[in-house]
């Protein structure tokens, strides 16, 4: 969660072969901010515009394409913590990680609600959002995390998850509304899955570091993230895992340079969004075809700007970049613009 174009990304270069990715430029956004966290709301994209003055903004992307400005956010707070989660623009939920609050946008105004454990919890970590419900995760180092459910008036405390996770490497939810949960810790790393009754959990490779998962189904379940040696987080070896219900298989990444942070599986592949890890590296899409990752470049709107890719989406049938872009010599956040690209067949 650090701020944009650190480490400094090289220039990106135009991407080739097809499937590819389309600019797609969102004009009638404030320029001088950019797409921080964004989410899938229904067939469309919600994101959060962080902007320098402060007046930080919740932006869309329609099924049809068209990006607008929604409404600003009701706080400042730790932006670099703010998570967003929504099953559709009258449902959407955000945090700014910075305090025991968790706000909806029911599409005409925001509501506060308060999570529990305020006092042993003193962060937001996450939020995850399906059908009518939504759920949230409250973090502190070194400690196992705590999970609780909005019951449609107020959040209340799940059962303690019994578990290798310290920290969250993310939160999601499938298509039953089952609750998804992916971390690690000195001891190890867990996917945990609640479904309303009870926590179950597998332990996962050692090594992997989970930066983000998805549930295409029980038995077919991607977790993307780095490696995890000797005990301590590495960020040079990217790794990835698939679970298939009943035990995980280390898929090659190892020739993937930079981590993998998060996964979607459009048009019949998975995809990747990778994060360069030292200087002069780009950010990028990686496809799996099924015996190997290949690489999906992400196109510049300017030759020579540096791309800062920090979210990959996908939106209905759609698979969406989303991000900032800056001049080589960009010195300031004033100097970024929002950045988006949707990936074509």
């Amino acid at each position: 969660m650090n701020p944009p174009l650190d480490p400094r990304p090289g220039p990106q270069t135009t991407a080739t072969g097809a499937p590819h990715w389309e600019i797609e430029l969102p004009a009638s956004l404030p320029q001088n901010g950019y797409l921080f966290r964004a989410t899938a709301a229904g067939d469309g994209l919600c994101a959060i515009e962080l902007r320098p003055a402060g007046n930080h903004l919740l932006v869309a992307r329609d099924a049809d394409g068209t990006w607008s400005t929604v409404t600003e956010l009701p706080y400042i707070g730790m932006t670099s913590w703010t998570v967003i989660s929504a099953t559709g623009l009258d449902n959407v939920w955000v945090s700014a990680g910075d305090a025991h609050t968790v706000w909806q946008w029911n599409g005409t105004a925001w509501s506060e609600h308060t999570v529990p454990d305020t006092d042993f919890y003193p962060r937001t970590y996450a939020v995850a959002a399906a059908g009518g419900r939504a759920w949230a995760t409250t973090y502190r180092s070194s400690d196992s995390p705590a999970y609780s459910h909005f019951d449609g008036s107020q959040f209340t405390a799940l059962p303690r998850l019994e578990s290798n996770i310290w920290h969250i490497g993310t939160m999601t939810t499938d298509d039953a509304g089952n609750l998804w949960v992916a971390g690690d810790s000195i001891d190890g790393s867990s996917l945990c899955r609640w479904d309303g009754t009870d926590w179950k959990v597998w332990d996962m490779p050692d090594q992997l570091w989970a930066r983000d998962v998805t549930v295409g189904s029980p038995d077919d379940v991607w977790v993307v993230g780095s490696a995890n040696d000797g005990g301590s987080i590495g960020f040079d070896t990217t790794l990835s895992a698939h679970f298939d219900g009943t035990t995980y298989a280390l898929v090659d990444a190892y020739s993937v340079d930079g981590v993998m942070t998060e996964v979607i599986f459009h048009q019949d592949r998975w995809l990747s969004l990778v994060t360069p890890q030292f200087d002069g590296m780009t950010y990028r899409i990686v496809a799996w075809t099924g015996s190997t990752w290949t690489n999906e470049a992400i196109p510049p709107v300017h030759p020579g700007w540096y791309i800062s890719a920090y979210n990959l989406v996908l939106a209905g049938d759609t698979a969406l970049v989303t991000g900032a872009e800056a001049e080589a010599e960009a010195k300031s956040q004033d100097d970024y613009r929002p950045y988006a690209a949707r990936r074509d067949t």
